[in-house]
């Protein structure tokens, strides 16, 4: 009688034990969150054209505020990334690396469509995929020089809002480029 009470104990103590251990593994897939702001450089006016007529300037955008997942580049290990299926117009996903690399788009199993931003260490946008379905790529999408982070936005986000490349995310994960006279 003894013997089945300590047992029951001894089963009882390790599967609370292990309950544990799956509480602490699922604590750690709770991500941090922030919010990011993109703001577009001021641009310069068109040259004029050989008829005499200026371009239109390029669109800049009042500055705009996403709350992002921030995910490690760990995430590029997975196949699916269930946040980006659920994207609204003012959420996010970044992935960031702990140093700038040339890393290809990741081809996650997620059938929505998403825009792709590849974003340098000083927070500049360097390229963008705008409304990619990661699930659907068959060839691999590097950028051009290392870069810092993926920023997923919900597809049509990047047109609507007028991003463009050389625009600036201010987020903790980018140090600061000095300013520049051109």
């Amino acid at each position: 009688m003894l013997n089945n009470r300590l047992l029951a104990c001894t089963v009882l103590a390790i599967t609370a034990l292990l309950a544990g251990q799956a509480i602490a593994q699922v604590s750690a897939l709770i991500f941090e969150r922030e919010d990011i702001r993109i703001s577009s450089p001021a641009r310069e006016e068109g040259t004029e054209q050989a008829d005499g007529k200026k371009p239109a300037p390029n669109a800049a955008h009042e500055p705009l505020t996403f709350n992002v997942e921030i995910r490690s580049e760990e995430a590029l290990r997975l196949e699916y990334i269930h946040t980006l299926n659920s994207l609204t117009e003012t959420s996010g996903v970044m992935i960031t690396f702990n140093a700038p690399s040339i890393v290809s788009l990741p081809a996650f199993r997620v059938p929505t469509p998403v825009d792709a931003v590849f974003v340098l260490s000083d927070g500049t946008i360097e390229q963008i995929l705008p409304n990619v379905v990661l699930a659907d790529l068959t060839r691999e999408i590097t950028s051009r020089k290392p870069f810092q982070a993926f920023l997923f936005l919900k597809a049509g986000t990047v047109a609507a809002q007028h991003i463009k490349p050389q625009d600036v995310i201010t987020a903790s994960v980018f140090s600061a480029a000095p300013p520049l006279m051109q």
